[in-house]
């Protein structure tokens, strides 16, 4: 180009522009690809992107670990309003012992985890010692009973 113009560019920017025939027929010959077979078309027109990024990879893994959290937790607070309402209802919610709403009085299961069976130990009556000052809380309570008129009804 720069011989045909004698390297003066200035030329070639203000000469006569003809239409590129090459570039015209690229476009036609891509548009009957296309139709022929659009799935592949876009297959190969796309195919670069597809190559694996690390950034791209971590981003999205992290995207989806967080959205897997919300649903979760999401989750959670349904069964939790479903079990509100049941009670607000009057129903008595039966579950597994994993919600501690309701007139139930279930307990988590020993987990099968050996690594985890130490930390749930249950008390023996003989294991626990009262405090000594609930008798005293007693004294007082049945004392301001006393002193406000209750009886024992209310």
């Amino acid at each position: 180009m720069g011989k045909q113009y004698d390297w003066e560019l200035q030329k070639f920017w203000q000469g006569k522009k003809y239409p590129d025939r090459g570039n015209k027929r690229r476009f036609w010959k891509n548009l009957y690809r296309q139709i022929k077979n659009p799935i592949g078309y876009y297959y190969w027109k796309c195919f670069r992107r597809r190559t694996a990024k690390e950034r791209a990879i971590a981003t999205c893994a992290a995207i989806g670990f967080a959205g897997m959290l919300f649903s979760a937790k999401k989750d959670t607070i349904n069964q939790g309003n479903k079990v509100r309402y049941e009670m607000l209802r009057g129903k008595n919610p039966e579950g597994l012992g994993l919600t501690h709403i309701g007139n139930n009085n279930d307990s988590l299961a020993l987990q099968g985890m050996p690594l985890t069976q130490f930390m749930n130990y249950e008390f023996f009556a003989d294991q626990i010692i009262v405090n000594p000052c609930r008798n005293q809380n007693y004294r007082k309570y049945f004392q301001m009973k006393r002193k406000l008129n209750q009886s024992k009804a209310e």
